[in-house]
């Protein structure tokens, strides 16, 4: 149940964030589907949209999924809503498939299930993505421990200002050799500029 409790959560914290220009935002989605509607109405509505193919519409009704009852049935639902949205290119939908494998989410826990599904959100610039693939990385979650791929993602997250990926960054910097260090500092920037150029390509649709 406390699984189920923080997977609505992060689902919750999500939808606050843009949605890109192929979709409806999530503010256009509640202004057509949930204000002034029943919850079996907003349920049928945003069901509906999703059905269409709005991923946007498949994340929230993944959210609806979660947050409602009867959860434990719903999690194949849930779990193949979010897998539509994730593969039609929704940052947000990839993040939240990598926290439900590398936590079990109702599902076998499967590192690298997550780590392909946080590498895919991390490269479009979601910043939580970025970080936790960094620390699959330093721990081994996945693949191989790797302290310079593990600091590269941590250096493209702290360039967000977060001081908890800066403390991280630091701390593994201090155990790294001046080359190790190098080689991450080269990495980061050429999977910078591969993370420039998604989020131009998704701009420009």
């Amino acid at each position: 149940m406390k699984r189920i409790l923080l997977l609505s959560i992060i689902l919750l914290s999500l939808t606050a964030q843009a949605a890109t220009k192929n979709h409806l935002t999530f503010k256009q989605i509640d202004a057509k589907c949930v204000t002034h509607k029943t919850k079996k109405q907003a349920f049928i509505c945003v069901q509906k949209l999703a059905k269409q193919g709005d991923a946007v519409a498949q994340f929230a009704l993944g959210y609806m999924y979660a947050y409602g009852k009867d959860v434990i049935k719903k999690n194949k639902e849930l779990l193949s809503l979010l897998t539509k949205a994730a593969k039609q290119g929704d940052a947000y939908a990839q993040f939240a498939l990598g926290y439900i494998y590398a936590d079990g989410q109702g599902i076998k826990q499967d590192y690298k299930e997550a780590l392909s599904w946080y590498t895919k959100a991390a490269k479009q610039g979601y910043v939580k993505a970025q970080l936790l693939l960094g620390a699959m990385y330093k721990w081994g979650q996945g693949t191989k421990e790797n302290d310079i791929k593990a600091y590269a993602w941590y250096l493209i997250a702290r360039s967000d200002g977060d001081g908890f990926v800066q403390t991280l960054s630091q701390d593994l910097e201090s155990k790294m050799t001046s080359e190790e260090i190098k080689q991450a500092q080269a990495l980061a920037a050429k999977l910078s500029k591969e993370i420039q150029a998604n989020l131009a390509t998704h701009t420009k649709k």
